[in-house]
């Protein structure tokens, strides 16, 4: 399980509103999230596989199954990850990536345990919201698996939230102000008929 005692609770704060900022400019109502629909907001950023890195004459260090690599070439901003792995783990990798980028993690920072922390912070925030995940029912990992698109290590992490401080503050305070966004921001979800039988189940 992912351990995220790094990020101090402002700054945990600080990454929820970078995600929702990200979420409604991009127009994304409806989870999976595409996560293309994000890049496209930055018109300098390009996703692509290693295999077409090297085409373009990227020079990059070898990767591993799922991981992933973003380089600065001329202005432009090339996300690279190696395609050989699940679905889930390479859009887990994609998050995580841009998790460094939209917030400003420089790579040459003294404190890389930190900032791996939080962007992988972030890649759970964008694409497993807690509190959307309440709302439709999916609280296991084979649900989180279905509605998200992740692989079962990130639904695993994020479905044993809800046993934990999530419920225990929920029930004593409710959904905390960004959940409300949250809300709001898939509020389309909730309103499909079909949404309670295909996640709950």
């Amino acid at each position: 399980m992912m351990s995220f005692k790094l990020v101090s609770t402002w700054r945990k704060a600080e990454i929820k509103d970078v995600v929702l900022d990200l979420l409604e400019r991009a127009r994304i109502h409806r989870l999976p999230v595409p996560l293309y629909r994000i890049v496209e907001l930055r018109p300098k950023w390009t996703i692509l596989t290693v295999d077409e890195a090297r085409e373009v004459g990227i020079i990059i260090p070898a990767l591993q199954r799922g991981g992933g690599y973003t380089v600065e070439l001329n202005g432009q901003i090339y996300v690279i990850y190696e395609p050989r792995a699940v679905k889930g783990r390479i859009r887990w990798t994609l998050a995580h990536e841009l998790g460094h980028l939209f917030l400003h993690h420089s790579r040459i920072e003294t404190n890389l345990v930190k900032e791996e922390v939080e962007a992988n912070y972030f890649a759970r925030e964008v694409l497993m919201p807690i509190a959307v995940l309440d709302e439709l029912g999916a609280r296991t990992p084979d649900q989180i698996m279905r509605v998200c698109n992740v692989s079962r290590a990130a639904a695993a992490s994020r479905a044993s939230d809800f046993g934990g401080y999530h419920d225990a503050y929920k029930a004593r305070h409710g959904y905390t102000h960004q959940d409300q966004r949250f809300l709001r921001q898939f509020a389309a979800m909730f309103r499909e008929e079909y949404s309670v039988e295909l996640y709950a189940a």
